[in-house]
């Protein structure tokens, strides 16, 4: 039996959660019957899914930066082994596609033009380091007790301990290339994040 024999079979079953949306298109662009030029990738059963090869990718991605020597021995190289995971895609279930106009950039400047209607956008949220120690008038202040540090900004909610930064991201294309991807962005508000710091 050579070293690349399978031997045994672990399975790991789980349920992933989206905190942020999410965009995975197809790769079809803009058709005659569709406008849009990013299409959600869907299954046989016309059902959005997340490819396996996307999550393999991030669990590379996670193992190159936190335990490199795991690399290759999961996935494989190109002069003795086969890759020993494999993965099967996800269905999306509970979930809502949102489809806006286009973003207008502005010619001169390459930015969105504040100007236009059209507003082809993901919001995202993060979270802030620190709990709130302080609030007075319009502001808050979040402290970072084990690194010492601390920082004030303007928020009208100062009844909560966790704070995060919305960020609008706006979604563009390029004509010559079919491409699509994030154009410009945006903050736009800090909120209270609505889950516990644990």
């Amino acid at each position: 039996m050579n070293k690349s024999s399978v031997v045994g079979k672990i399975l790991i079953e789980g349920t992933l959660i989206l905190k942020s949306p999410l965009l995975i298109g197809d790769g079809s662009g803009e058709t005659a019957d569709n406008f849009r030029d990013v299409h959600a990738i869907r299954n046989l059963d016309d059902k959005p899914f997340i490819p396996g090869t996307s999550l393999c990718g991030v669990l590379r991605d996670w193992l190159t930066r936190t335990k490199p020597d795991a690399v290759t021995e999961i996935f494989g190289n190109l002069d003795a082994m086969q890759s020993s995971i494999q993965t099967d895609d996800i269905e999306l279930v509970d979930f809502d596609i949102i489809a806006r106009d286009g973003v207008r950039l502005d010619d001169v400047t390459g930015t969105v033009d504040d100007d236009g209607d059209d507003d082809f956008y993901v919001d995202s949220f993060s979270r802030l380091w620190g709990e709130r120690t302080n609030s007075a008038g319009d502001w808050i202040t979040l402290t970072d007790k084990p690194r010492k540090i601390s920082m004030t900004l303007p928020c009208t909610f100062d009844d909560k301990k966790f704070y995060g930064l919305t960020t609008r991201n706006y979604i563009g294309s390029d004509e010559a290339t079919g491409l699509s991807g994030y154009v410009d962005y945006r903050f736009v508000a800090i909120e209270p994040a609505d889950w516990d710091g644990d």
